[in-house]
């Protein structure tokens, strides 16, 4: 029903997002709405243009927000840094919401359903959206490079797919899943893709400014990756499994970033988090860590059918084509999940998830399991991370809820409900498949 309604009214949906990308378009070119998060992009880009250091680790730039995206991103966004900083985000932002919108049209064709159920996704992942948009992040260019490179490989241009993941990998490390994806579901075009845009990731920078140049800022951003305090700390809005397990078993509730803001709100909520603490867990934290990291690939691992599971080489691959938005949305909302950090606007990656859902749940065509667990998934996403958002619960609520890290349990719920989904889709797909071969032998 949800979605024949935003179906129907999709022109005005569409008006009221083109005034609110207005809105937040207009929102830079007033000095006092630059974001640091966009200055902090900017400010690498321009100095990688004049040969300077980029990557500093422990924050050493005082004035720089820290960067952690790839160098060949850096490179594509060096036009912007020799524009004036109002400018240069106003143009960002409304690339931003160009690439997003392409983004749902790849994915409205990606689905049964029309523009219907991505219009309602976008709706869902709001909240998440909006926090992009506002400091000017990543995000919506993220999703279009790996929207984009699973439609390319839905169209048997896998070599393209897979190298626009390896591309994605390059500028922000988490992507890199789609690697053992590819070899898992034998798709063996992507994972060679993948290298190759991996490869190209690096040959761009090594051409444009020589390859000394680039491996010495290739260290500076390992070390910045390997001493990043934030990645294991308890913050609040780092809102994946990792902090929130450590946060679970720590003696001491510790954000683990040196502001004094942070400080009180350390003391704040001391002895909140820490409801399983024992020392011999805590001592084995990086186990216990992996432990639950591992039980999560392992879902997405069980919910996404091998190569070796199909009885023909042709019915492979038909199901990998039909399959590869649901594979690619489920990989995505457990990267989120098992990456080191993870803040709230990188929940904006479970839009394909959402769509994927949505698709299945209102499309008759599917069986009554498969819909049944998609609008659980649904309602479940609808609860636990979209309503509790500030501007709809208040900042207080909003606040205790990110402290006892709902956000990350409430993703967690959700990519087991969408994994139970797509292995129920793949099983009645099968046994359709089965009762038509039987039928086929039949009448033969």
């Amino acid at each position: 029903m949800l979605v024949s309604i935003f179906e129907r009214h999709s022109k005005i949906v569409v008006v009221l997002l083109a005034l609110y990308a207005c809105w937040m378009i207009a929102k830079p070119l007033s000095k006092g709405q630059i974001s640091g998060d966009f200055r902090g992009i900017r400010v690498a880009a321009g100095r990688l243009a004049g040969g300077e250091r980029v990557f500093f680790p422990q924050l050493e730039a005082k004035d720089e927000m820290p960067n952690k995206h790839g160098l060949v991103f850096l490179v594509l966004m060096r036009p912007f840094a020799a524009l004036p900083e109002g400018i240069a985000q106003a143009l960002w932002v409304a690339l931003s919401f160009v690439l997003l919108a392409h983004a749902m049209f790849l994915l409205s064709r990606m689905v049964a359903l029309s523009h219907g159920a991505v219009l309602l996704a976008l709706v869902l992942v709001a909240p998440f959206a909006h926090l992009l948009v506002k400091y000017s992040q990543t995000g919506f260019f993220m999703l279009w490079v790996l929207v984009l490179g699973a439609y390319f490989c839905r169209s048997r241009r896998s070599l393209a797919g897979g190298a626009l993941f390896g591309i994605a990998t390059a500028i922000k490390l988490f992507p890199i899943v789609f690697l053992p994806w590819a070899l898992w579901t034998g798709r063996g075009r992507v994972a060679v893709g993948f290298v190759i845009g991996l490869a190209a990731s690096f040959a761009l920078p090594s051409a444009v400014h020589g390859f000394e140049t680039t491996r010495s800022h290739m260290r500076d951003y390992v070390a910045m990756l390997r001493e990043d305090t934030a990645a294991s700390s308890h913050h609040p809005f780092h809102q994946s499994l990792r902090p929130l397990v450590l946060a679970s078993i720590a003696p001491h509730y510790d954000v683990g970033i040196a502001s004094e803001e942070d400080a009180i709100e350390a003391k704040r909520f001391d002895g909140v988090r820490n409801f399983a603490y024992d020392d011999r867990l805590w001592r084995s934290k990086e186990v216990v860590v992996g432990i639950f990291t591992l039980l999560f690939v392992l879902l997405c691992a069980w919910a996404i059918p091998p190569w070796f599971s199909g009885r023909s080489s042709r019915r492979s691959s038909e199901l990998l084509d039909d399959a590869i938005a649901a594979e690619v949305g489920l990989v995505l909302s457990v990267m989120v999940l098992v990456s080191p950090l993870a803040w709230k606007h990188y929940y904006v990656w479970c839009l394909p998830m959402l769509v994927v859902l949505l698709d299945l749940a209102a499309n008759r065509r599917t069986g009554r399991g498969t819909r049944f667990w998609s609008r659980v998934a649904i309602i479940a996403f609808f609860v636990a991370l979209t309503v509790p958002h500030k501007g709809l619960i208040g900042v207080r609520l909003a606040e205790w809820y990110a402290v006892f890290q709902g956000y990350a349990v409430g993703l967690a719920f959700f990519c087991i409900l969408a994994a139970v989904a797509v292995r129920s889709s793949y099983a009645e797909r099968s046994a359709g498949e089965d009762v038509t071969d039987d039928l086929s032998t039949a009448v033969s």
